[in-house]
Formats: C-alpha cells, structure tokens, sequence
C-alpha cells in the first residue's frame, strides 16, 4: 500500500475532519511547526503520518471496542515517532 499524500492533501484531509493544526499535530504525534513543515511540502508526509491521519478519518466509523483498539494502535506510532528510527516530527532517519 502506497501512503504517500502530497502537504496539499494532508492540509485538506485535516480540514475535512473539522479540527484545528495544533489539536491535528497532537493526534498525529507532530509538533505544530512539524505538521505546518509536511503541510508545506518543507518535509515529505511522513508514512507514520499518513497511516495515523487514515486512522483518524475510520475512527467515527468504529464500534467503542474498535475506537479503543485504534487509539491505542496511533499511541504505538505516536510513540515511535520519538525513538531513534523516527525523528522527532515523524521523519525517518
């Protein structure tokens, strides 16, 4: 599966959930400067990025059991974002 999306998409799909940047970057694992830096094209959209961003659009869709499952899925990549195969803002290195 190819998860590339370009900064121009990644802006739009954060618009369409309704959200502001600074809570998209929270949910996503990025600091705001980090998300403002994919979304400008600066930085590719990470992988991690675009994997964690598709969760959140399925996630309203879930059953409680399956949100729940999600969630804890994004806080293993949110958290993999800060070891040393992910840069901080989800880079890899």
């Amino acid at each position: 599966m190819n998860s590339a999306i370009s900064g121009a998409q990644l802006r739009a799909r954060i618009k369409r959930m309704g959200i502001t940047y600074a809570r998209a970057a929270e949910r996503l694992g990025l600091s705001l400067d980090g998300l403002n830096k994919q979304m400008r094209g600066d930085n590719p959209v990470s992988q991690q990025t675009a994997i964690i961003l598709r969760m959140l659009e399925l996630q309203p869709g879930l059953n409680q059991e399956g949100r729940w499952d999600a969630e804890r899925q994004m806080e293993q990549l949110r958290r993999a974002s800060g070891d040393q195969e992910f840069g901080v803002d989800g880079e890899l290195l």
